[in-house]
């Protein structure tokens, strides 16, 4: 969201595309054009003669993303599944940290990513890595993912606004990264 004036743009690229493309690489041919495709009725809702449908709308495009966040889900799944906890608890950062990258360069084909435009997501996504290792009764849901993939479209020196405090939210506080959410700008 921009402030002060609307955008009248979007990056429609999906989460993983995107990290591809600002890390210098090009972006492989996707369908997130269209399933992006409601999110241009729910930005015109002010022109819309009955502002409900903009609901409507957004809630089609959740239907149509949850196909693409359902990897994301098998991936944590699995890495909830598959980790000693006791290493987990007693792993540095640093090497938490390294895990989580390989986890990301996997996803995104084993390009180099710049991490550095990414600081925001890498860190979070660490964060929430390391709460599910060390809390087992701790589930990611496909709305979780979706916030946490949020993430990746906000680089250094830009905001992130919501007003729901989810646990996403927390473990951006946690990480050292609150200097990007809005309402601490």
């Amino acid at each position: 969201m921009a402030f002060g004036n609307p955008s009248r743009s979007f990056i429609i690229e999906d989460p993983i595309e995107h990290i591809k493309s600002a890390s210098g690489y090009e972006s492989d041919d996707t369908n997130w054009e269209e399933v992006a495709a409601p999110l241009w009725t729910v930005q015109k809702a002010e022109n819309l003669p009955h502002p409900e449908l903009s609901q409507e709308q957004f809630e089609q495009h959740a239907q149509q993303v949850k196909p693409i966040i359902q990897p994301f889900l098998d991936v944590v799944a699995s890495y909830q599944h598959d980790l000693d906890r006791h290493l987990a608890i007693h792993q540095s950062r640093s090497e938490h940290m390294e895990q989580t990258k390989q986890l990301i360069t996997a996803a995104v084909g084993g390009i180099l990513v710049n991490w550095d435009w990414f600081e925001l997501f890498l860190l979070t996504f660490d964060e929430w890595l390391r709460q599910l290792a060390i809390n087992p009764g701790l589930n990611m849901t496909a709305a979780d993912w979706n916030e946490l993939l949020n993430l990746v479209y906000v680089f250094p020196g830009h905001f992130y606004w919501t007003e729901n405090q989810t646990a996403t939210v927390t473990y951006i506080r946690q990480c050292g990264c609150e200097h990007y959410l809005y309402q601490n700008a």
